[in-house]
C-alpha cells in the first residue's frame, strides 16, 4: 500500500468526515452519506423528516419491521453513459457518482404501526406515524367527597 492511501485510511481523518453526517470513500467512485433528520411529535403524531435532496421518490425504500422504521435509497450512477459515449469520452475530472443511503429508527411503543404514511415534497421525505389513542391524554373528572358523605 502506498504512502498516500494509507495516509487517507487514516482512523483520524475518517472520523473528521463523520463529523459531517456521513463517510467520505476515497479512491472509490461511491459516496455514502446518512441524510439528517429531524424528529417531532404531536399530541397525535409522530413526525421524521428526511432531507433527500436529488432522489426521485421512486429510488426511495421505506420499511417497517416490528418498531424499526429503515429508510434507504441508491441514486443511479451520474456518470452511467453507453458502450459508445464510454469509447469516446475521455474525462478530465469526474466528481459526480453513485450515492446510497440508509438510516433506521426505533418507534416508540405507542405507534399506531399499521397507519404509518410518507410523502417526498421538495427534498424532504416525512414520515408520519400516528400515536394510538391510548397514548394521547386525556382528563380525568375529580370528584368530590364532601357530595358523598352527604
Amino acid at each position: 500500500m502506498n504512502n498516500t492511501k494509507a495516509f487517507f485510511n487514516n482512523i483520524l481523518f475518517d472520523d473528521l468526515f463523520n463529523g459531517f453526517g456521513g463517510t467520505v470513500k476515497i479512491f472509490t467512485n461511491e459516496f455514502s452519506k446518512t441524510p439528517h433528520a429531524d424528529v417531532s411529535q404531536t399530541q397525535d403524531f409522530y413526525l421524521i423528516d428526511v432531507e433527500v435532496p436529488g432522489f426521485d421518490e421512486s429510488n426511495i425504500d421505506v420499511q417497517l419491521e416490528g418498531r424499526t422504521l429503515t429508510i434507504s435509497s441508491k441514486t443511479e450512477d451520474a456518470t452511467t453513459e453507453t458502450s459508445d459515449e464510454k469509447k469516446e469520452v475521455q474525462f478530465l475530472l469526474r466528481e459526480r457518482s453513485e450515492i446510497k443511503f440508509s438510516r433506521s429508527f426505533t418507534l416508540p411503543e405507542d405507534s399506531d404501526l399499521e397507519n404509518v404514511s410518507a410523502e417526498c415534497k421538495k427534498g424532504v421525505l416525512r414520515i408520519q406515524v400516528p400515536r394510538t389513542p391510548e397514548s394521547k391524554p386525556r382528563r380525568i373528572a375529580i370528584s368530590s367527597l364532601e357530595a358523598k358523605a352527604v
